[in-house]
């Protein structure tokens, strides 16, 4: 099975329905502020990869996929080639 298919035989987590239930009386639909995401991810890369990005460049994205897109309309050319090997 693929692994961007969620099991939906397991009955969901009363802490995560809790806290799903919560957002949503509160509106709460939305993407989350980055707070000091790219500051962790700054120091994580620094103390693990000895890479030391900006935490000022890091953006958000809606998820892994769409950061991939956003990233080669940014560094390739139309009718570049582009090999993505899946996992």
């Amino acid at each position: 099975m693929p692994l961007r298919i969620a099991e939906m035989d397991t009955p969901l987590a009363e802490p995560i329905a809790a806290a799903l239930t919560a957002a949503i009386s509160r509106g709460d639909t939305g993407y989350a502020p980055a707070g000091r995401l790219p500051e962790a991810f700054a120091g994580f890369a620094a103390r693990h990869y000895g890479w030391h990005p900006d935490p000022a460049a890091a953006r958000l994205v809606p998820d892994v996929m769409s950061g991939i897109v956003e990233i080669l309309q940014i560094i390739t050319a139309p009718g570049d080639g582009v090999v993505v090997n899946p996992p």
